[in-house]
């Protein structure tokens, strides 16, 4: 099955170091949502929940050891996204444009 989103070794790397430092002893997934829209680009937002609590409207993805949870109404959105470390963090680029007004 084809991913919907990409993501770097190292941004993957990151995230489960992140992951891991978290409290508890179920395993975590990344959730991934589209907030809105921040100028031309969509804004997201990141966290982490058990995976045994992710909806049954999110679609999974496993990358590695990294379960990625996104709700399906935010799939076309994020369709070819990449999650990479730039010097400031962490960043999203992908085909994808917001629909203007």
């Amino acid at each position: 099955m084809t991913q919907t989103l990409t993501i770097t070794d190292l941004a993957r790397a990151k995230i489960i170091e992140i992951r891991d430092q978290e409290a508890g002893d179920l395993e975590a997934a990344l959730l991934l949502e589209v907030t809105g829209m921040h100028g031309d680009d969509f804004a997201y937002e990141l966290s982490f929940v058990p995976l045994s609590d992710v909806e049954q409207t999110h679609h999974v993805e496993r990358h590695g050891e990294l379960a990625v949870a996104m709700r399906n109404e935010d799939l076309g959105k994020l369709d070819g996204a990449l999650l990479a470390v730039k010097s400031r963090g962490f960043a999203m680029s992908h085909p994808n444009r917001p629909a203007g007004p």
